[in-house]
C-alpha cells in the first residue's frame, strides 16, 4: 500500500515515508573518522557534509519525480499503479526505471544502472571508511587487537578493511530478505548509538556552558528513543513492525554485544569501562524484550502455518467427499490436529530453549564482568588507600623538611642582615656578606620551588580566594622589582589602564607567585638595556565574573621553538651557552602553569631566539563588589605606616638564634620586644598583662611544651575579652597554604613565613595593627 495516499492528509503521508525509511542514516560519521586522511583543513568538513546533504536531497527528489512521471496505460493514475505494483514485472515493476525508459529508452536504463552502481559503490566506500576508522580508533585506544591500528603506506587501516570485507562478503548470498533483516537491525543499532552519543554529549556539556550542545543532545535522545520504541514495539503501526527474523538477529546481536563488551573490558588497561552499568542494563533489557517478541512472533508464525494446513486439509476433505463426519475422516482430522499441535509445541520448546540459552549466556557474562569490576574496584580502593597513606607521609615529610630547613635559614639570613648594618665593615667582608645573602636567597628559592612542585604533583595545592583589588597586586610586583630592574638598567613598565572591574575574589598569594615567577624569568634572561613590560587588560565581564589578559613581555634572549613547546614541563631548562650560567631549577614556569590551570585559566608563550619572550595569561575571577577599592599609599602614609616606635610586642620563639635575630630586627623597626621560649610561657605572660600592654604576639608554631596553635586558642579563650583579642601573628617556617589556614583556624590574625623578610613582615604588621 502506498505510504502517500489521497485517503488521508499530505503531512501524514510524508510522516509515513519518514518512518518507512531507515531514519538514522549511517555514513556522515565517516567524515569525522576520515579527517586524518584529509589533504585539506578539517574545518571544511561542515561544507562537505552540507554539500552531501543537499546533493542527496536533490537525488531523492529527482528519483521520486522520475518514478511518478510515467504511468502504465492500464492504470488511471500513479496511486493505482503503485498500489498494484506487485502484479507488474520487468521495467514496469520498478517505477524509476519505468519513467526513465519511457523518457529516453534503453540508453536511460544504462545511464540509471551506471548511476545506481556508482551510488552503491560510494555507499560501500563511505561505510568502509566509517567502520574501518572506528575499528582503528578502538585499536589505538587498546580496546581491539593492535593489527587494526596499523596503517599502510596510504594511511589506511588495511587490517580493519580486510576484516570488514571478510565479514560483509557472504551477506548478499543470504538473499534479499536476509539483507532486509540486517538493514532493520542496523537501523536499530544506529538508533541506539545515536541515542548513546546524544546522551554522552548532553552529560559532557558543562552546566552554564555549551547550552546548544545540551539542547541538541537532549533532542537526540528523545528523537532516537521515540523511533526505537516505534520500530521495536510490534503492531504499533501497520508499517513499523520488524519481521520475526529481524528480532532474532537483533537478539543475537545484543548477546554478541555482551560478548564483545566483555573482551573489550578485559583489554581495558585504563579501567575506562568500570562504570558502564547503564550499558549492561540496556543490553539486558533489549535481550529480554527482543527474545520475548521473537518467541511470540515465531510461535504465531508456526501457529498460522499449522492452522492453514488444517484448514487446507479440512477443505480438501469436504471437497473430496462432501461428508466430513465419518470415523475414518475424523481419525485423519485428529492426526492432522495432533501433527499441528506437535509442530506448534515443538516450535515453542525450541524457541524457549534458544531464548533461555541466550539470556543465561548474557547473565553469566554480566556476572563475569561484575566480578571483574568488583575485583578492580577493591584493588583500586586498596591502591587509593596506600596512595593516600603515601601522600600523607610525603606531605608530613615535606612539611617537616620545610620547617627544619627554613628555621636555620631564618637565622642565617637574619644574622647576615644584621651584620651588613654594622659600621666599619671592610669591603671584602661586605662582599662576602652580600654573596652569602644572594646564595641564601637562591637556596631559599630552590627549596620553595621543589616543595611547591612536590605539592602540585601530590594534588595538595589548593586556592584560597579572598576579596582583593587586582590593581594592588600589580603595584606590589612593580615595587618589588623596581630596584633590581633599575640596578640592571632595564626599562620596567607595569600598566593596568582601563580596568573597569578591579574588585574580585582570587588567591592573591598565588597570583603574586605567578607574577613573581614570570617577571623573575624576564629579569634573569634580559640583558642590560632591555625592556620588561607587565600589562593587565580587562577582556570581558558578564556580571558575575570578569576576564583579564595578563602579559609579561621582555626583549631578552628568547627561546627556541623546540624548548618553547616544553617550557611548562617540570625541570626543563634550555641547554645553550647563553643560559647555562643562569641559576634556576626549571620549575618556575611549571608551577606557574599549574597555578593558572587551578584558577581555570590558560597560559601561552610566544618567543623567538634573540628577540625576547611573551607569556600571556587569560583568566577569569568572580566579581566581589564588597571588596575595599585599592588606593596607593602616599609617601606620608607609607612613613606613618611604619611608625611602630614604642609599640610592645611579644616574640614567642624556642630557637635562641632565631629569637635573638628577631628581637634585634624588630627593635630596629622601633618595637619594644619581650620574648618567650614556648607557648605556655606566652599564655602566662599575656594572661598576666594589662589590656593594651602588648600590641601584638608574634607566635612560632613548632615549639616544645605547647605549640603555637594551642597557645593561640588558649589566649583567645581568656576571660578578659580585651586580653583575648590581642593580635596574634604566626611567624613560622610552616609556610604551606594549609599552614596559613590552620593559623587562621586557631584564631591568628596573620602569617609571616620564615626566613624572615622584614619588608613583608612590616607590611603584615601594618595591615594588622594600623
Amino acid at each position: 500500500t502506498p505510504a502517500y495516499s489521497p485517503d488521508y492528509p499530505s503531512w501524514i503521508g510524508i510522516l509515513f515515508i519518514v518512518f518507512l525509511a531507515p531514519w538514522a542514516y549511517a555514513g556522515f560519521e565517516s567524515v569525522s573518522h576520515s579527517t586524518e586522511e584529509f589533504r585539506f583543513s578539517p574545518k571544511k568538513s561542515l561544507h562537505v557534509m552540507t554539500a552531501a546533504l543537499v546533493t542527496a536531497a536533490v537525488a531523492y527528489i529527482l528519483l521520486a519525480l522520475i518514478g511518478s512521471s510515467a504511468v502504465p496505460s492500464d492504470h488511471a493514475n500513479w496511486f493505482d499503479y503503485i498500489k498494484d505494483l506487485g502484479s507488474h514485472s520487468g521495467v514496469e515493476g520498478i517505477p524509476v526505471f519505468n519513467g526513465i525508459y519511457r523518457a529516453i529508452g534503453e540508453r536511460g536504463l544504462v545511464l540509471l544502472g551506471v548511476t545506481a552502481a556508482a551510488g552503491i559503490i560510494t555507499g560501500l566506500v563511505g561505510n568502509m571508511f566509517a567502520a574501518s576508522r572506528m575499528l582503528y580508533a578502538m585499536a589505538e585506544d587498546g580496546l581491539l587487537p593492535s593489527p587494526f591500528a596499523r596503517l599502510n603506506r596510504y594511511g589506511a587501516p588495511k587490517a580493519a578493511i580486510l576484516f570488514l570485507i571478510v565479514v560483509s562478503l557472504p551477506i548478499p548470498f543470504l538473499g534479499r530478505s536476509a539483507i532486509g533483516w540486517i538493514v532493520d537491525v542496523n537501523t536499530i543499532g544506529v538508533t541506539i548509538a545515536y541515542a548513546y552519543t546524544s546522551a554522552a554529549a548532553f552529560r559532557a556539556a558543562e552546566k552554564g556552558k555549551g547550552g546548544i550542545i545540551r539542547i541538541t543532545g537532549l533532542l537526540g535522545v528523545l528523537i532516537s528513543g521515540f523511533f526505537l520504541l516505534y520500530f521495536l514495539i510490534p503492531n504499533i503501526s501497520s508499517i513499523a513492525s520488524l519481521s520475526t527474523e529481524s528480532y532474532l538477529i537483533l537478539l543475537v546481536w545484543a548477546v554478541l554485544g555482551f560478548v564483545v563488551f566483555y573482551f573489550v573490558y578485559k583489554r581495558d588497561g585504563g579501567q575506562r569501562m568500570g562504570k558502564s552499568t547503564t550499558v549492561w542494563v540496556v543490553l539486558l533489557i533489549l535481550i529480554f524484550f527482543t527474545s520475548f517478541i521473537w518467541v511470540l512472533g515465531s510461535t504465531r508464525t508456526e501457529t498460522d502455518i499449522a492452522v492453514n494446513r488444517l484448514y487446507g486439509f479440512y477443505a480438501d476433505e469436504i471437497r473430496a467427499t462432501g461428508a466430513p463426519f465419518s470415523v475414518d475422516r475424523q481419525s485423519k482430522m485428529l492426526l492432522a490436529f495432533d501433527e499441528a499441535f506437535n509442530r506448534v509445541t515443538g516450535a515453542i520448546l525450541r524457541n524457549s530453549v534458544i531464548q533461555f540459552v541466550l539470556i543465561l549466556l548474557s547473565i553469566l557474562i554480566i556476572f563475569r564482568i561484575y566480578g571483574s569490576v568488583q575485583k578492580s574496584h577493591q584493588s583500586a580502593v586498596k591502591e587509593k588507600t596506600i596512595a593516600e597513606a603515601g601522600s600523607q607521609a610525603k606531605t608530613n615529610f615535606l612539611s617537616n623538611m620545610s620547617h627544619d630547613i627554613r628555621t636555620p635559614m631564618n637565622a642565617i639570613t637574619g644574622y647576615v642582615t644584621l651584620a651588613k648594618r654594622e659600621k666599619d665593615l671592610s669591603p671584602r667582608v661586605e662582599d662576602y656578606l652580600t654573596k652569602i645573602e644572594a646564595s641564601s636567597e637562591h637556596l631559599l628559592a630552590l627549596i620553595n620551588d621543589v616543595l611547591e612542585m612536590s605539592r602540585i604533583e601530590s594534588g595538595k595545592m589548593e586556592l584560597m580566594p579572598i576579596p582583593c583589588d587586582i590593581r594592588a597586586a600589580m603595584d606590589e610586583v612593580r615595587d618589588l622589582f623596581s630596584t633590581q630592574m633599575r640596578q640592571k638598567h632595564l626599562s620596567y613598565v607595569v600598566s593596568y589602564d582601563g580596568i573597569e572591574h578591579p574588585l574580585v575574589l582570587c588567591d592573591r598569594n598565588r597570583l603574586n607567585r605567578v607574577l613573581l615567577n614570570l617577571i623573575s624569568n624576564a629579569y634573569k634572561f634580559t640583558p642590560e638595556g632591555g625592556t620588561v613590560s607587565v600589562t593587565l587588560a580587562e577582556t570581558g565581564c558578564d556580571g558575575d565574573a570578569v576576564s583579564y589578559r595578563l602579559s609579561v613581555k621582555d626583549t631578552g634572549i628568547g627561546m627556541s621553538k623546540e624548548f618553547a613547546a616544553k617550557v611548562f614541563e617540570a625541570y626543563e631548562r634550555e641547554k645553550t651557552q647563553t643560559v647555562e650560567n643562569i641559576q634556576g631549577t626549571g620549575l618556575g614556569t611549571a608551577i606557574t602553569k599549574s597555578i593558572v590551570d587551578l584558577m581555570g585559566g590558560t597560559i601561552d608563550v610566544f618567543s623567538e631566539q634573540g628577540k625576547g619572550s611573551e607569556f600571556v595569561i587569560n583568566v577569569s575571577f568572580p566579581l566581589d563588589r564588597n571588596a575595599t577599592p585599592y588606593r596607593p599609599l602616599t609617601d606620608a602614609e607609607k612613613a606613618a605606616a611604619t611608625a611602630f616606635k614604642g609599640m610592645r610586642i611579644l616574640i614567642v620563639e624556642d630557637d635562641p638564634d632565631n629569637r635573638d635575630v628577631e628581637r634585634t630586627l624588630f627593635e630596629e623597626a622601633g618595637f619594644i620586644v619581650e620574648t618567650a621560649e614556648n607557648g605556655e610561657d606566652a599564655v602566662e605572660l599575656v594572661a598576666a598583662s594589662t589590656p593594651g600592654e602588648y600590641a601584638a604576639v608574634l607566635m612560632d608554631i613548632e615549639m616544645p611544651v605547647k605549640n603555637g596553635y594551642d597557645a593561640a586558642r588558649l589566649i583567645r579563650s581568656l576571660k578578659n575579652p580585651e586580653l583575648a583579642s590581642v593580635p596574634i601573628i604566626a611567624v613560622t617556617a610552616k609556610a604551606f597554604s594549609e599552614d596559613i589556614a590552620a593559623a587562621r583556624e586557631a584564631g591568628m590574625n596573620g602569617h609571616i613565613a620564615k626566613p624572615l623578610n622584614m619588608k613583608n613582615a612590616l607590611e603584615t604588621l601594618t595591615e594588622v595593627l594600623l
